[in-house]
């Protein structure tokens, strides 16, 4: 018998403690119907389904996340850069007798200079500063994330809907499957 037709026929429970709310039963019924579902393999695997599409996005959430720490560093590190480019190309002009007078008077902003040199040194490979290009990539990436974030929160609530349809279809169907046995008799069992 299909998940459907024994909703459609009440669930074959009859006694009020196992009853299933007519609401619930109903949405249970409307979603099976809007998605084609008449088994419970079938409805597993919906929710299988939607459980991977779940962690698809949030594999890409972190992606995005991993990707715009990322591009914050080197938008930091490359306003550094330009910051204190001049400063240190002045300091390379000086005689080598001049240099240390002038290092220690601007040895804070020297060394941010070298630093963020060496950093982007090591992820540029010898390519020219695309400071702007980061900062398009990061816009870009923030409106993903704002949108992956709304169809994540509104994928995890279909999701536990999901779930809960399952939950009660499964019910509904060992409803069926079952002879209801009064509740003394369900308690003693229990007891046992």
């Amino acid at each position: 018998m299909s998940v459907i037709q024994s909703i459609a026929e009440g669930g074959g429970q009859s006694d009020r403690y196992t009853r299933i709310p007519e609401k619930t039963a109903i949405r249970v019924f409307s979603f099976l119907r809007v998605n084609n579902i008449s088994t419970l393999p079938a409805l597993r695997r919906k929710v299988y389904e939607m459980q991977n599409q779940l962690d698809d996005m949030r594999g890409s959430m972190k992606y995005i996340e991993r990707r715009l720490t990322t591009l914050d560093e080197h938008i930091r590190q490359g306003e550094v850069y330009l910051k204190h480019r001049e400063l240190y190309a002045e300091y390379q002009r000086l005689s080598s007798r001049k240099q240390p007078k002038f290092y220690e008077e601007h040895r804070a902003e020297l060394m941010v200079f070298e630093t963020a040199k060496r950093y982007l040194d090591a992820h540029l490979n010898g390519h020219d500063l695309p400071l702007e290009a980061w900062k398009e990539e990061r816009a870009k990436l923030i409106a993903e994330r704002g949108e992956f974030s709304r169809e994540y929160a509104a994928l995890k609530e279909q999701v536990l809907d999901v779930e809960s349809v399952q939950w009660t279809a499964e019910r509904i169907m060992r409803g069926m499957k079952q002879p209801q046995k009064n509740k003394w008799e369900n308690t003693r069992q229990r007891l046992r």
